[in-house]
Order: C-alpha cells, then structure tokens, then sequence
C-alpha cells in the first residue's frame, strides 16, 4: 500500500467534502454546521516514547500539521494532517504520515486564552531506510492546543499530539498559527 499516493487522495477527497460543507452551512436557517478555523504547526519536534534500537535513531526529528476545523453547535470537527522526518549523522532517515478525522471542544478561560481539545482516528505511515517497507497503522491522535488570542481572527500557542498505534507511539509539540473564521 502506498501510503504517499493514499495521503494525496485523501487530502484531495476531504477538501473537496469541506468545500461542499462550507458552501452548504453559509446557508444558517437550515444548519449550524460552519467552516471554523485552519491552523498550521510549521515546526513541530517530535519523538517515540518507546523506541526500540532496531527503529532508527536519527537527529533533527521535524515535523509540520496542519488542521481544518467546522464546528457544529459546541462541537469540533476537524481533519488533520502530519508529515515529520528525521535524517541520521551518518546517513539514514525516517519518515512518518499521519492524516486523521478529530471530535473536539473548545474552552475559553479568559477572552485571550482559550483550550482546544481533540480525539480522533486515523492512518499512520512510518518508513524509514533500515525498513524494507512503510509500516501503515490504524492510530488514535489525542491533540490539544493551547491558544492566546491576539485579535479577531488570528490565535497563537502551543500544539501538543500523542498519537497511539500498535507500531510505535509518537508524541509531538509545536508553536501553533490559526486563523479563525
């Protein structure tokens, strides 16, 4: 299975549902369904909780996320996207994909500062030059954003994933952008 061409269908066949979503829910006499936000982590590190030494062990593990969200009354629907690697001192990298469907809240504790809560399910796609081939996963993402609101449409904050999967855990922290709408 190739998880690269599966990752770009994907992507192409939920923009297209958002577009139609967001096209149907400007109609607000039918349906509170709305287009919310989109948020992009552009540098993200992350990291295997329980890496084995048979996984490779490089350096510079990056990763970037980026998140399409409706709401629905006080509810959270989100489609996020991860891509991250790493690249060895001596040769050698890894990679992984990740793209997952999310429930979530939002929680405003001051004006300035709210909470995103998020779980979902999703693929996971982890490759790296020590494997033969991709390993694909069915993976549970756990996501929360920490935002300070810096105007009316603009948030900046902290992102923190835990995504679980019977290959390897993976846990992930970076500076969020998102634009609210």
């Amino acid at each position: 299975m190739d998880f690269s061409k599966l990752f770009k269908k994907g992507v192409f066949i939920i923009s297209i549902l958002l577009l139609v979503f967001n096209s149907y829910s400007q109609d607000t006499s039918k349906s509170n369904f709305q287009f919310k936000s989109w948020s992009i982590t552009p540098l993200e590190a992350y990291g295997f909780p329980n890496r084995t030494s048979e996984m490779f062990s490089g350096i510079l593990p990056l990763s970037i996320s980026m998140d399409l969200t409706c709401s629905l009354s006080n509810n959270l629907i989100s489609i996020s996207g991860s891509y991250g690697e790493e690249t060895g001192i001596f040769g050698g990298s890894a990679h992984y994909n990740q793209i997952s469907l999310l429930y979530g809240r939002e929680f405003e504790l001051e004006h300035w500062f709210l909470v995103e809560t998020h779980l979902g399910a999703g693929m996971f796609s982890y490759g790296s030059s020590d494997l033969l081939k991709n390993v694909s996963e069915f993976a549970i993402p756990v996501i929360g954003k920490l935002r300070f609101q810096t105007g009316d449409k603009f948030s900046i904050g902290l992102r923190l994933t835990y995504i679980f999967n019977s290959f390897s855990n993976l846990y992930s922290a970076g500076i969020l952008l998102q634009w609210n709408y």
